[in-house]
C-alpha cells in the first residue's frame, strides 16, 4: 500500500478509536493471525490490502487512488447468541462512522469503480462491500468482516474547458477530440481532355466531440447542469475554449447525449457526449 494509503488507514484507526464503547482499534498485517485475549471484549482490526490507480474513461488527466482494506470486528462469544448481535452492531457503527467522518471525508472523493471484486461498480469516496459473519472454529473469536475502499483524487488539470466563458464542465473530467481541418475538392471530366480538372471547393466545417462526466451534490443540481448545456443547442454560434487554450470561436452545439444512468456516491454523476460543428468564419 502507498504512503497516501497508509496515512488514510491511520485516520481510519483514529476514527474507530474515538467511537464510544470498549472496542479497541488497531492496524494489523494479517487479521487471521491476531489473537484476542479472553479479557478483551471486542476489537476493530484494520488490515491494509492494496492500492490501485484508477481513471474515468472520459479522460486520463484525472487520476485517482483507491486504497483497499479489510475491516474485521472481533469479540469472544458463541455463534447465534446476543454476543454475535452486539458484534454486528459494533461493526455497523464503525462503518457508519467512517462514512460520515468529516476529517476522513476531506481526503476522499467519488471516483471510478474498480479494485477488489466486492467494490466494483461503487463510486463513493468511502465504499464498502457486503458485510459477512466469518465462520469460526471452537475457541476462535467471532468476527464480522467487510472489504472497504478509500478513494481520493491524486491529479487533475488546473485549466478548464469553457463554453462562452462558462465553466459548465468543471464538475468532472472531460476531453475534446477535434477533427482535422477539411478542404474539399471535386474532379471534373471533359470530353477530349486527358485526366481530370480539379475544382477547389474550399474549406468545410469540421466536427468537434467532447466527452466527459458531470457531477453535482444532488439529482436536482445534476439536472440543472444538463439543462444549462442543452440551452446552448439554439442554432447560434458559441465560443469553445479547450484546456490547452485552443479556441473555436464559431461552434454550433448539435447534440448533448446522456451516455448512461446516473451514478451515485457522495455526489450524483453522469457521463455525456457533446457534438459540435465548427462553422467557417467570414473573411474580413
Amino acid at each position: 500500500m502507498t504512503g497516501r494509503g497508509m496515512s488514510l488507514i491511520a485516520t481510519v484507526r483514529r476514527v474507530l478509536t474515538a467511537l464510544p464503547g470498549p472496542a479497541s482499534a488497531r492496524i494489523v498485517r494479517d487479521r487471521l493471525k491476531e489473537d484476542l485475549p479472553l479479557s478483551q471484549q471486542a476489537a476493530h482490526l484494520i488490515q491494509p490490502f492494496t492500492s490501485e490507480q484508477l481513471r474515468w474513461p472520459e479522460s486520463a488527466e484525472w487520476q485517482y487512488e483507491l486504497n483497499v482494506f479489510v475491516l474485521a470486528t472481533v469479540c469472544r462469544g458463541r455463534p447465534g447468541t446476543a454476543a454475535q448481535q452486539r458484534l454486528a452492531d459494533l461493526h455497523d457503527a464503525a462503518l457508519a462512522a467512517l462514512a460520515s467522518d468529516a476529517t476522513l471525508g476531506e481526503s476522499l472523493g467519488d471516483g471510478p469503480p474498480g479494485g477488489h471484486a466486492d467494490l466494483k461498480g461503487l463510486v463513493a469516496g468511502f465504499r464498502h462491500g457486503e458485510t459477512a459473519a466469518e465462520k469460526s472454529k471452537p475457541g476462535d473469536p467471532l468476527a464480522v468482516v467487510t472489504v472497504c475502499g478509500l478513494c481520493s483524487l491524486t491529479e487533475s488539470p488546473i485549466e478548464s474547458t469553457t463554453l462562452d466563458g462558462s465553466p459548465l464542465f468543471d464538475s468532472g473530467p472531460n476531453d475534446l477530440a477535434v477533427d482535422s481541418p477539411r478542404h474539399e475538392t471535386a474532379d471534373r471530366l471533359f470530353s477530349g481532355l486527358r485526366g481530370a480538372l480539379v475544382v477547389d471547393l474550399g474549406e468545410r466545417p469540421r466536427q468537434i466531440v467532447q466527452v466527459g462526466r458531470l457531477s453535482a451534490a444532488s439529482a436536482a443540481g445534476l439536472a440543472q447542469l444538463e439543462s444549462a448545456i442543452e440551452a446552448k443547442i439554439d442554432g447560434q454560434t458559441h465560443a469553445l475554449i479547450g484546456r490547452d487554450g485552443s479556441t473555436y470561436s464559431t461552434v454550433r452545439v448539435e447534440r448533448f447525449i446522456r451516455r448512461g444512468p446516473v451514478e451515485v456516491g457522495n455526489r450524483w454523476h453522469r457521463p455525456y457526449r457533446i457534438e459540435y460543428t465548427e462553422l467557417l468564419r467570414d473573411e474580413d
